[in-house]
């Protein structure tokens, strides 16, 4: 399985409602999401945990790391959403799978699966 915590920064293609991954601050966070349901420090990261979407923002850059979505209406820059089937996405992407994940290295977005094989979180970041 994919570790959100595993995510780099970098340049991305992908961003959600605004937040673009290795570009957008912590500020853009809060003025493009707003208030955080919570907001936890985990080592030298801050995570702004909201109802269908966590920001990671490393506190030495203060720009957002990855951004992991569990939001059952957004639909990716794929086409996909919450609840697609795992064959699917790799068929459609031509990508392997790390056990219950793929990665899709060009746009920088990791699928994260259920063990019935549906599409369970989306992260958008550079994966290692």
């Amino acid at each position: 399985m994919l570790d959100p915590w595993s995510v780099v920064c970098a340049v991305n293609r992908v961003s959600y409602k605004g937040l673009t991954p290795g570009i957008s601050t912590e500020q853009d966070t809060l003025r493009l999401l707003g208030r955080p349901v919570s907001k936890v420090f985990a080592g030298d990261r801050l995570v702004y945990k909201y109802r269908f979407v966590q920001v990671n923002i490393p506190r030495k850059t203060d720009k957002v790391q990855f951004i992991l979505i569990y939001d059952p209406d957004f639909t990716d820059v794929n086409g996909f959403r919450l609840g697609t089937r795992f064959s699917e996405i790799r068929e459609k992407l031509k990508s392997e799978a790390v056990g219950k994940t793929i990665v899709d290295g060009t746009n920088g977005i990791g699928y994260i699966f259920t063990p019935e094989g549906l599409l369970d979180q989306i992260v958008y970041g550079i994966v290692r």
